[in-house]
């Protein structure tokens, strides 16, 4: 947080403001469905033990994002492609050119919507620089928008408990 802080003032950045963390999946739903998205993001991530994330130095995304490099991706990948046959069979909102998003690249943002001048410079600075640190996930929280104050609100705390899934009957048609 405290380089967080530090890359708001330099850049004006009210965005870089916004707690630390790794995007699993981002998507859009129907409201009636919390429940039972809470329901099926638990199930998935109760067949998850913690493990361990790595941060390793910095990247960015063209002309507009600095992030710190996550070396624990395969994990992150696993749960987020879990997480997307669980909720997008059924609970995603069709929203038209805001597809749903989940993991590709594990990322920590720390700095996003840069003008495209403030994008090089920080790309010199950070290009140079070296960063490395580790922590163990423990679980994950899910957030929801809220477009009134344009912030998100944490809705659940979700734990790796590491326990069998359960058994769920399949449909083939």
């Amino acid at each position: 947080m405290r380089l967080k802080n530090q890359l708001a003032k330099l850049y004006a950045s009210g965005i870089a403001l916004s707690r630390p963390h790794i995007t699993v999946a981002q998507f859009f739903a129907w409201e009636k469905n919390e429940a039972a998205i809470i329901q099926l993001i638990v199930d998935a991530a109760a067949a998850y033990k913690p493990f361990c994330i790595r941060l390793e130095n910095y990247g960015s995304f063209p002309q507009h994002t600095v992030y710190i490099n996550v070396a624990a991706g395969e994990t992150l990948k696993n749960l987020s492609a879990d997480l997307r046959y669980a909720i997008c069979q059924r609970l995603i909102r069709d929203t038209g050119n805001r597809k749903p998003h989940f993991l590709t690249r594990a990322h920590l943002t720390m700095v996003r919507r840069l003008e495209r001048g403030h994008w090089y410079s920080a790309r010199r600075v950070f290009r140079r620089l070296s960063y490395r640190s580790a922590f163990t996930a423990t679980g994950m929280f899910l957030l929801k928008w809220l477009p009134e104050k344009e912030a998100y609100r944490e809705i659940a705390q979700i734990p790796f408990s590491g326990r069998k899934p359960r058994p769920q009957q399949l449909g083939l048609f």
